[in-house]
């Protein structure tokens, strides 16, 4: 038997699960510690880990104080090593590791020739869905937006470039809508955006003070697409194996690891000119620390509206077709997602 304890964030609650099993591919049972309270989606650590149990044995167990006890007792300098070899299910910090420093990084978020997720619905979270989506006259064909902005939990504390203006979004939002989607902003506690569209063309998830956070996952898994920034809430798309195109992909050392993903990247730049990916320096390839890297003389540069309405726009018309599979020495690991070909046709000068 063995002992775990899930990470809160959601996107953590979902992969750092997926991760674990997938590597260590534990015989014995495995019991996860949560505490509900802290968690920040409930409903996505159900989802997977009813996925996970068609393999694996799991209990999951909400506890505020066993979840404190094992964090403590996980963490303790005093713990021989071959305790927690034996008996620890390492879910909570498995995504840390030394193996990409020299990149600039301490973590490791995939892994080659992994599975992809296709977790199933839980029956009562997609009943929910539909009275909530009958109650907001929400209609299919719709896509769901993302961008991922200063509001985002960690902020305060955490200088990065991962974040990006959500009105960049604004002219991919009107195209949208007049190739007959409905669109839906999803995330909650974000910056205003005071985007005014047709009646019921947009909603913003957040206006509508739903308390049912089961809902933020049904919006994804039943939407044509995804449309984000790299994020927490891009697991989601994961955990549903969702088509995803992904704006101001950062940072540009990860290839995204989404089957069905498609993504333009952020671009560097050094003394006020942009400069090809391969003049990066190794050890800033996976760097997020904006400090860090202007410590370095390098600056990041979100994609424009225009670039983002490409990419929109040319996967609509080719049916999530336009696409493009690239080896590049800056990409030090990563997935399965393809990078925008007309992106790539544009860019061919920082390549």
């Amino acid at each position: 038997m063995k002992f775990g304890l899930v990470r809160e964030s959601i996107g953590h609650v979902i992969l750092n699960p997926w991760l674990y099993f997938n590597i260590d591919k534990p015989i014995s049972t495995v019991i996860l510690f949560y505490n509900r309270k802290k968690c920040h989606s409930e409903p996505a650590l159900l989802t997977m880990v009813n996925e996970l149990k068609k393999k694996y044995k799991i209990i999951l167990i909400n506890s505020r104080v066993l979840s404190s006890i094992f964090y403590r007792i996980s963490h303790s300098r005093f713990m021989p090593r071959f305790l927690l070899d034996r008996y620890l299910a390492n879910t909570y910090s498995i995504h840390h590791s030394n193996e990409f420093k020299e990149y600039g990084t301490r973590y490791r978020m995939w892994y080659e020739n992994f599975p992809v997720p296709n977790c199933d619905a839980i029956p009562q979270h997609q009943e929910a869905f539909v009275q909530w989506a009958h109650e907001n006259n929400l209609k299919k064909p719709y896509v769901c937006v993302f961008s991922r902005d200063s509001e985002y939990h960690g902020d305060k504390v955490v200088d990065t470039y991962r974040n990006s203006d959500f009105k960049t979004l604004l002219p991919s939002i009107e195209y949208l809508v007049e190739m007959g989607y409905q669109v839906v902003r999803v995330g909650r506690n974000h910056v205003e955006d005071e985007i005014e569209l047709p009646a019921g063309s947009y909603i913003d998830f957040d206006d509508t003070n739903t308390e049912d956070k089961s809902i933020d996952l049904m919006l994804i898994k039943n939407c044509e697409f995804l449309l984000t920034s790299n994020s927490g809430i891009i697991c989601v798309g994961l955990m549903f194996n969702k088509k995803i195109l992904i704006h101001n992909w950062f940072p540009i050392g990860i290839k995204p690891q989404f089957s069905q993903g498609i993504y333009i990247l952020k671009k560097y730049c050094e003394n006020g000119k942009i400069i090809p990916f391969k003049k990066i320096p190794k050890g800033m390839l996976l760097e997020e620390n904006g400090a860090i890297l202007r410590s370095n003389g390098l600056e990041v540069v979100d994609n424009t509206s225009d670039e983002i309405l490409e990419l929109v726009s040319s996967q609509v018309i080719s049916d999530h077709s336009n696409a493009i599979d690239i080896r590049a020495p800056f990409i030090v690991y990563g997935g399965y997602s393809k990078l925008s070909k007309t992106w790539y046709e544009n860019n061919q000068n920082i390549f």
